[in-house]
C-alpha cells in the first residue's frame, strides 16, 4: 500500500508515481502492514483529517474488518491521539443497526499506533451517492429515518457526533451506517453538556474521517474518557470543530454544542437531499420548495423547524422531526396522487353509478331478487304491529265438527244452505259471498233461484277460471233465476277466486279484477264483496299485519241458533260462508307467517283478509321503482367514488355497511308507520355491486397514499 505525500490519496503496491500530483509515491504505512499480531492490512479505503481506514483481515478468524490507524502526519501529536480514544469510547458505548459497529480497540506495541477495528462495510457514502443524482423524496426521508434513530439513540447515551454530513453516512445494501465519530462528544446525564464554553474559538477546520467505517471498543473507564475530554477541549481552545455548511448557528456564535446541533445538521441534510444543495446563509432560510420545484411545499415547515436559528424552537429528537417531514411528504404524496387520479376516478365512479341504474332495473326482473325482495316485505309484516280485523267481518265456516253433524255432500245441500243464507240476509247482513264452488246440481234449487232473485245485488258467488280458461262455477245458477234477471245481471253475481302466487308459493298479492274471455273487466270476488259491481284493474299487497285468529266466526252448525239469538250480529255484516275443514282441499294456501316458514291457511280465511285488505282502502302502498333507482346509482356512485379515493378501504366499506343497514331500519319504520313499502333487496344487492366494481379498479389502479 502507497500514498501520494502531497494530496495524501491511496494507492496500490504495484503504482509508482500519483497520476495527479506527479510525485513519488510512499509506503502508507511505515514497517509491517500486520497490526498488533492479527489485523493484516490489504488495502486503502480512505482518510480524514486524523485517520486512516484500511481494510484490513483477522488471521486468527480469516475475517474481513476495517481497522482505522491514525495518519502517519498525525500519530505524533497528542490531541489526535486523544481523540482517536474518545472515538473509541463513543462507538463503544453505541450499539445500533445504522451505527457502525465496533469489534476492537488497542495501541499496536511495536510502533505504539492506536487502532480502532470495525465493520467492513461494502458500499458508497451518501456524498458520493449524491454526486450519482437526485435520490427519490421517499428514499431519502427514508435514510434520514434511519440516522434520526441512530443520533437519537447517540444523544441517550450521552454522545454528540458533532460531524454529521452525507460524507459520515455510509450506504450499505439496504441499510444505513452513520460513521466517524471522531468530533464526538460526552454529555453528562445522557442530555447535558460535560463542560461549558467547550468550543470556544473562531477557526473551522475540516472533519476528521469521512470515507471509510469507524469502530471502536471501551479503552477505558468512563471516568477516564471524561478527564481526558476535558483535556482535548482545554486544547481545542481557538477552534470550532465540525464541517462548514452543517454547523449549528450557534456553533458559529461560539456557544456549546448540544443534541439540537446535531438536529441542526441532520435538517442540512435533509435540506440538500430535497434541492441538491446545502442551504444558503440567510435569515430567514429559504424554503426548499422555493429552492426546487421538486420539492414539495409540505415539507418546507419541517425542514426549516429543524434549521431554526434558536436551538429551543428545534424539534425535541431527530426522531420527532423526521417524523414530522415523513407526515410531510406523505400529504405531498397524497395531493399529487389527488390531482393526478381524481379526475379519472371520478369518471369511473359516473360509469359505475349508470351500470349500477341498469343493472338495477334489470335485477328487478330477476326472480331470486324478486324472491329476496318479497321475503324483506315479509320481514316487515312481521316487524309491525298486529291490527284487529274489521268488526263488519262475520266468516260461517263449514269446519270439521259441521260436518261431522251433517256429513251430507255439497251436492246435497243446496236448499239447506240458501234458505241460512236468505236468513242472514233478511237480518240486515250488507254482503254474502259464498266462497264455495257450488256444484251444477244447485241449478234445480228452488230455494237457491230464490236468493238469487231477492238479493242479486247482495249475493256474491264464487267463480274460477282454469289454465284452459273455462270458467266454473256459473253452471250453478238455476234457470228460473236467469230468466227472472236476465243473463248479465247473474253474471255479475260472480267474482273470480283465482289465487296468484308468486315464485315461492306464497301469496303476498290480491288480483282486484280479471279479464275474461271477451276482454271484459270481471271483478275478483273479494272487490264484489268490499265495493259491489264496481271493479278496478291491478294488484295491491295484501294486509299480513290484520290479526288472522281475530277475525270473527261462527261455525255453520251454529248459525241457526246465532240467528235466533243474536240477529243483530249480522246486522250491516260482510259474511263470508266458506269450508274450513280438512278434506276440503282449499288448505292449500302459503301467506307469510313471520321471518321463518310460511304458513298454510285456508281459501276463506285468504280472501277474509283480501276483503278486509280491500275495505280498509288498499293500505299496503308500494312505492315506485325509479326513484329508488337512481338512489341506488348515486349512493353507489358516491361509495364507488370513496373507495377508489380514500386510502383505507375497510372504513369505507364499514360506513356502507352501516348506511345499508339505518336504510333498512327507516324502511322498517316506515312500513310499521305508514305501510309504505320501500324497496330493500334491490338497492341493497346495486349497491353492492357498485361496490365490487369499485374494489375491482382500486386493486387494478391502486390506492390513495396513507397520511398518517
Amino acid at each position: 500500500m502507497k500514498e501520494c505525500p502531497r494530496c495524501q490519496t491511496c494507492f496500490d503496491d504495484q503504482a509508482d508515481v500519483c497520476p495527479d500530483d506527479r510525485v513519488p509515491l510512499r509506503a502508507a504505512i511505515p514497517g509491517s502492514r500486520l497490526i498488533d499480531g492479527k489485523y493484516q492490512l490489504e488495502r486503502c479505503l480512505g482518510r480524514g483529517g486524523m485517520g486512516v481506514v484500511y481494510r484490513a483481515r483477522h488471521l486468527g478468524l480469516q475475517r474481513a474488518v476495517a481497522v482505522k490507524l491514525i495518519a502517519a502526519d498525525a500519530a505524533a501529536d497528542s490531541d489526535f491521539a486523544d481523540r482517536f480514544r474518545l472515538e473509541a469510547a463513543a462507538l463503544g458505548r453505541l450499539k445500533h443497526p445504522h451505527i457502525v459497529d465496533v469489534t476492537d480497540f488497542g495501541v499496536e506495541t511495536a510502533r505504539a499506533i492506536p487502532y480502532l477495528v470495525m465493520e467492513l462495510l461494502e458500499g458508497i457514502s451518501l456524498a458520493d451517492r449524491l454526486t450519482a443524482g437526485r435520490l427519490d423524496r421517499r428514499d431519502a426521508i427514508g435514510i434520514l429515518e434511519s440516522i434520526a434513530a441512530a443520533v437519537d439513540v447517540a444523544h441517550s447515551r450521552g454522545i454528540l457526533h458533532r460531524d454529521l454530513k452525507p460524507a459520515n453516512v455510509f450506504l450499505v445494501d439496504r441499510s444505513v451506517k452513520i460513521v466517524d465519530f471522531g468530533l464526538a462528544q460526552f454529555l453528562e446525564g445522557g442530555g447535558r453538556q460535560a463542560s461549558p464554553g467547550a468550543t470556544t474559538t473562531s477557526r473551522v477546520t475540516a472533519a476528521a474521517d469521512v470515507t471509510g467505517p469507524v469502530a471502536a471498543g471501551d479503552p477505558a473507564s468512563i471516568h477516564d474518557v471524561h478527564e481526558a475530554f476535558l483535556d482535548v477541549q482545554r486544547r481545542d481552545a481557538g477552534f470550532v470543530m465540525g464541517t462548514h455548511g452543517y454547523l449549528a448557528p450557534e456553533l458559529l456564535r461560539f456557544q456549546p454544542a448540544t443534541p439540537a446541533s446535531d438536529l441542526y445538521a441532520v435538517g442540512v441534510m435533509a435540506y440538500q437531499l430535497l434541492t441538491g444543495a446545502v442551504p444558503a446563509p440567510a435569515d430567514p432560510i429559504r424554503p426548499p420548495s422555493t429552492v426546487d420545484e421538486q420539492a414539495p411545499p409540505e415539507l418546507d415547515a419541517p425542514v426549516l423547524a429543524m434549521l431554526a436559528e434558536d436551538p429551543a424552537a428545534r424539534p425535541k429528537t431527530a426522531t420527532a422531526a423526521v417524523r414530522a417531514l415523513r407526515q410531510g411528504e406523505q400529504r405531498a404524496a397524497a395531493r399529487e396522487w389527488f390531482a393526478r387520479e381524481r379526475p379519472r376516478r371520478r369518471r369511473a365512479a359516473v360509469l359505475i353509478a349508470g351500470t349500477v341504474a341498469v343493472s338495477a332495473v334489470l335485477l328487478w326482473r330477476v326472480p331470486a331478487l324478486q324472491r329476496l325482495e318479497a321475503r324483506s316485505v315479509d320481514v316487515r309484516f312481521a316487524a309491525a304491529p298486529r291490527r284487529v280485523p274489521d268488526p263488519r267481518l262475520l266468516l260461517l265456516t263449514i269446519d270439521d265438527k259441521s260436518l261431522e253433524a251433517d256429513p251430507r255432500a255439497l251436492a246435497l245441500r243446496a236448499d239447506e244452505i240458501a234458505t241460512i243464507v236468505t236468513r242472514v240476509l233478511d237480518s240486515g247482513a250488507r254482503a254474502v259471498g259464498i266462497d264455495l264452488l257450488l256444484p251444477r246440481a244447485w241449478a234445480s234449487s228452488g230455494a237457491f233461484a230464490h236468493a238469487i232473485a231477492r238479493y242479486p245485488e247482495r249475493l256474491t258467488l264464487a267463480a274460477f277460471s282454469d289454465v284452459s280458461g273455462r270458467v266454473l262455477g256459473p253452471e250453478c245458477v238455476p234457470g228460473l233465476a236467469v230468466q227472472l234477471l236476465g243473463a248479465e245481471r247473474v253474471s255479475r253475481l260472480f267474482g273470480y277466486v283465482n289465487v296468484e302466487a308468486d315464485d315461492d308459493r306464497v301469496t303476498r298479492r290480491l288480483m282486484l279484477a280479471y279479464r275474461d274471455t271477451d276482454g271484459r273487466l270481471r271483478p275478483a270476488w273479494a272487490s264484489r264483496i268490499a265495493r259491489g259491481e264496481g271493479s278496478v284493474e291491478g294488484k295491491a299487497w295484501l294486509d299480513f299485519s290484520l290479526d288472522r285468529d281475530a277475525f270473527q266466526r261462527i261455525a255453520w252448525r251454529n248459525v241457526s241458533a246465532a240467528l235466533e239469538s243474536e240477529p243483530a250480529r249480522f246486522r250491516d255484516a260482510l259474511v263470508l260462508v266458506g269450508g274450513e275443514f280438512a278434506a276440503s282441499g282449499d288448505e292449500a294456501h302459503l301467506i307469510p307467517d313471520g321471518v321463518t316458514s310460511p304458513a298454510l291457511v285456508s281459501g276463506l280465511l285468504l280472501q277474509a283478509l283480501a276483503v278486509n285488505t280491500i275495505l280498509d282502502g288498499l293500505p299496503i302502498r308500494q312505492a315506485p321503482v325509479w326513484p329508488w333507482v337512481l338512489a341506488s346509482a348515486t349512493a353507489a356512485a358516491m361509495g364507488a367514488f370513496a373507495l377508489l379515493v380514500r386510502p383505507a378501504w375497510r372504513g369505507t366499506l364499514a360506513a356502507a355497511l352501516a348506511g345499508v343497514t339505518a336504510y333498512a331500519a327507516v324502511c322498517l319504520a316506515i312500513f310499521a308507520a305508514w305501510h309504505v313499502i320501500l324497496p330493500i333487496a334491490g338497492p341493497i344487492v346495486s349497491i353492492a355491486l357498485g361496490f365490487a366494481l369499485a374494489l375491482t379498479l382500486r386493486r387494478r389502479w391502486g390506492s390513495a397514499p396513507q397520511v398518517e
